[in-house]
């Protein structure tokens, strides 16, 4: 679990986390400087629950996506047979991580996400589309991290991974959508579970919850057609081909070959790929083509 200022919500998120069912847990929480009274009720809990472990961070704040990256890096995984990642703000369903293993050890999935059920400004079933394409991962992640798990052996090899090309993957900005990239480009199988496992809170800071507002459609239009995401997906693509070379790279195949690999074999939904086409046109000829 990555924190920053999560007084509010974070107590029950603790507690639905402790509460789960068939599994021996030990939380481990990087805080990323907060200066309201997150540490204090961690560490409240902490008497509570043995098996919290807090990584309070001296230095100045760095951010959601580094603090948890360096969490990543940080984690001993010798006596663990999973990784579930949290965020601060949530409420796991007490059978999530059960399920979730039950699934992965059946099928022999490498790990998996699932459905969430928003609660809070908003209230409905969040679902990610399971059909997977040749190439989705380059281009978007599986959902919310906050409902993933990953079995120990593969993530051993993304956290070596992580700590030999660091510099690289700090220009990706999704902690979430680089482990599913990781994943995919290592011809693992990965799990969408349609169950809702998770209740994600929906409220004016968290990523998800902004995408409810005018505001928050209009901050990812400009994103998919401003150059940011096209910038995201060179840098997913470079990520991929040092996994696996025979993936495409836009830098060696050229942006028209790329494009038509991003109609046909990006996203996972179809209007997802006809919206991301068109994104990635218009961030090509506005910093490329003078």
């Amino acid at each position: 679990m990555a924190t920053y200022n999560g007084e509010k919500y974070i107590q029950d998120q603790i507690l639905s986390i402790f509460n789960q069912e068939q599994c021996h847990i030990t939380l481990l929480i990087s805080d990323d400087g907060s200066t309201d009274n997150t540490l204090k009720i961690i560490n409240k809990l902490k008497s509570k629950f043995k098996r919290i472990k807090l990584l309070s961070r001296k230095n100045k704040r760095v951010g959601f996506s580094d603090n948890f990256y360096s969490l990543f890096i940080k984690c001993n995984l010798a006596n663990y047979d999973y990784v579930a990642i949290s965020d601060q703000d949530d409420i796991f369903c007490r059978n999530k991580l059960s399920t979730q293993i039950k699934y992965l050890k059946k099928y022999n999935y490498a790990a998996s996400s699932s459905s969430v059920r928003c609660f809070g400004s908003s209230d409905s079933l969040l679902s990610q589309s399971s059909n997977i394409t040749k190439y989705d991962f380059l281009f978007e992640g599986a959902g919310q991290g906050c409902t993933f798990i990953i079995d120990r052996k593969n993530f051993i090899e993304f956290q070596h991974f992580l700590k030999l090309n660091i510099d690289l993957v700090k220009n990706f900005y999704f902690h979430d959508w680089l482990i599913y990239l990781f994943i995919r480009s290592s011809n693992s199988k990965w799990l969408f579970i349609k169950q809702p496992l998770v209740y994600y809170r929906i409220h004016k800071n968290n990523q998800v919850g902004n995408k409810y507002t005018l505001g928050g459609i209009s901050l990812r239009l400009k994103k998919l057609f401003g150059g940011w995401y096209f910038d995201q997906i060179i840098t997913a693509s470079k990520i991929a081909t040092l996994i696996d070379p025979s993936i495409p790279n836009i830098e060696n195949i050229g942006f028209m070959r790329f494009s038509i690999i991003v109609l046909f074999y990006g996203r996972r939904k179809i209007s997802d790929r006809i919206f991301s086409f068109l994104g990635l046109l218009t961030s090509y000829f506005r910093l490329y083509i003078k």
